[in-house]
């Protein structure tokens, strides 16, 4: 039996799975490689945020807008661009189906690591922690698409 455990594998078969939606096969390989934790939290926190909006919770703009701002890897700015231009249910089920995904994935590094096994992931697709372009500047007001027919804020 090996000491090591590809952490990869559920994110691969889902990118390679045909019959899945195309949204999510893009987010499962854009994941690929990225640090369990650090993949599970930026995801959640993505979520959280478009929950909020569909919600119609101003915070949830707010939040979405510092996301996408920020000056860390483009990692949640790839996710949210992936699933963008879909209708708020769609970008929803999208990015919980993700953390889902994500959830289970760390939880199994943290299990393997428990018992003194090694996890293994590919090349993490990020090579720096900032970005690599230029970013927008988002307000709280920026135009998210479908989701302005859902708020009055």
């Amino acid at each position: 039996m090996s000491d090591t455990f590809d952490i990869e594998l559920g994110l691969k078969d889902a990118f390679d799975d045909t019959t899945q939606q195309p949204s999510r096969r893009i987010l499962a390989a854009l994941s690929i490689g990225m640090p369990p934790g650090d993949a599970f939290y930026a995801a959640r926190e993505l979520h959280n945020a478009v929950q909020l909006i569909v919600g119609g919770t101003r915070r949830g703009r707010i939040k979405l807008a510092e996301i996408l701002g920020a000056r860390c890897d483009d990692y949640q700015r790839a996710l949210w661009y992936a699933v963008a231009g879909r209708n708020h249910f769609g970008v929803l089920s999208d990015l919980g189906w993700l953390v889902e995904q994500l959830d289970a994935r760390l939880k199994v590094a943290i299990e393997m690591s428990n018992n003194g096994l090694s996890v293994v992931t590919d090349d993490a697709p990020y090579a720096c922690d900032g970005p690599r372009g230029p970013i927008g500047v988002f307000t709280s007001d920026f135009d998210v698409s479908a989701f302005d027919m859902l708020s009055d804020s």
